[in-house]
């Protein structure tokens, strides 16, 4: 075997080691690839999971929010309902009151004593009027525990 033959075999041995050392080098870079595209498409899926599980709870949120605001909004309608209600009764009570508590004062006004009757319209219930009976109606009260004498007293606005 000639020097030349020698060299030539050597240069293929060394070239196909190469080429077979090349090989596993891209086929190393081709796994390292493929496991880090791998990786990346599991934590691009796993950040979409992520995603979406924050928005369906944000969304959960949302709707129970919704649902507190319009519990309340129908609780206040209602409460406003029943106050306003309430309110009427209470008026409504208040102006029977003043006209049958202003009656018996009234009947006795009229039957020919110095008093004078109360303007009508101090029977409808103002909160005036109900002042006014309720301080004459005291000092009507006063006036005849003072005498003591059981004569009708002449009442007077005070």
């Amino acid at each position: 075997m000639s020097i030349e033959d020698s060299v030539s075999r050597i240069a293929r041995e060394n070239f196909d080691k190469t080429l077979a050392t090349g090989a596993e080098i891209v086929r190393g870079i081709q796994e390292g690839i493929t496991s880090v595209v791998e990786n990346v498409r599991d934590l691009n899926v796993r950040l979409i999971d992520m995603a979406q599980a924050n928005t369906d709870v944000a969304f959960d949120l949302a709707r129970e929010v919704a649902g507190l605001v319009q519990a309340s909004t129908t609780d206040a309608i209602k409460l406003f309902d029943m106050l306003t209600k309430q309110a009427s009764e209470l008026t409504t009570l208040s102006q029977r009151f003043a006209s049958t508590s202003a009656e018996p004062v009234i009947g006795r006004a009229g039957r020919g004593s110095k008093i004078v009757p109360f303007p009508t319209e101090l029977a409808h219930g103002s909160r005036a009027a109900r002042q006014l009976i309720a301080t004459t109606i005291s000092g009507w009260i006063a006036h005849r525990q003072m005498s003591g004498n059981g004569t009708k007293p002449t009442l007077s606005p005070c």
